[in-house]
């Protein structure tokens, strides 16, 4: 049983991390994405403190970290969409 320690917060990391894949497109529920990335990088590592490093542990790990960069790069660009947006709406309203 002692090596199965960890397998717990390898599946919860696993499961985050597709979950934070589903929110990325969302444009500002990336932010959410990002959150539930951390959270299964968390329970990564507490996967890996336990001893449990293989299978579904590196699985989890790289999609939370891709989930993470992912939703970072979709925040960033929603938010500059945003306000090149409201830019070009202020400056075809100022020429009226």
């Amino acid at each position: 049983m002692a090596d199965n320690a960890g397998k717990p917060y390898a599946i919860a990391s696993f499961v985050l991390g597709i979950a934070g894949l589903l929110f990325l497109f969302g444009g500002y529920a990336a932010s959410l994405s990002i959150i539930l990335a951390i959270a299964g990088l968390i329970c990564s590592r507490s996967s890996r403190r336990e001893g449990y490093t293989t299978g579904i542990y590196s699985k989890g790990r790289w999609l939370d970290v891709f989930a993470l960069v992912a939703g970072l790069i979709v925040l960033i660009c929603s938010i500059v969409f945003k306000f090149s947006l409201i830019s070009i709406v202020v400056s075809i309203l100022g020429g009226l």
